[in-house]
């Protein structure tokens, strides 16, 4: 599972999602699980849709229109309009760099959750760590701190 962007990417690891880009139109999702990445459980439910674009060569456009995040802990409970979208690049040695634009939620496994609106990059490794953390232009907001 990509743990890593709760918007499109997130969902992509959790929906089996269509093959190559076609004129299909984004699949509907509502999905939730629950995070311990702010050390302690976080439930986090994503409602909306997203669509996986399959670019070839390793590359994937993940896009989710009308998605919500509604995050709940400690009696609180915080909703987000998360209609980000990812690029995805597979590289040689199985790492992954990823571009996210817009409004998305970023994971730091073990660090926390992040609302980001802007331009990020990161990279995690072939087996889902973190490789780089998320970096870039925007405004970031601790949802952890929100939430404790």
């Amino acid at each position: 599972m990509k743990r890593w962007l709760i918007s499109a990417a997130a969902m992509a690891g959790i929906i089996a999602s269509a093959g190559p880009a076609a004129a299909a139109p984004p699949d509907a999702i509502d999905v939730t699980f629950t995070s311990t990445d702010c050390g302690f459980p976080v439930e986090i439910q994503v409602v909306g849709k997203t669509k996986t674009i399959d670019l070839g060569d390793g590359q994937s456009i993940i896009t989710s229109p009308g998605q919500t995040a509604t995050l709940t802990a400690n009696g609180n409970t915080v909703e987000y309009v998360i209609t980000g979208t990812s690029h995805e690049q597979v590289m040689p040695d199985g790492t992954v760099e990823v571009t996210a634009a817009g409004r998305n939620i970023l994971i730091r496994p073990n660090v926390g959750l992040f609302l980001t609106t802007g331009n990020f990059n990161y990279a995690r490794t072939a087996a889902g760590g973190e490789l780089r953390p998320f970096m870039g232009s925007g405004q970031v907001v601790n949802i952890c701190d929100i939430l404790a």
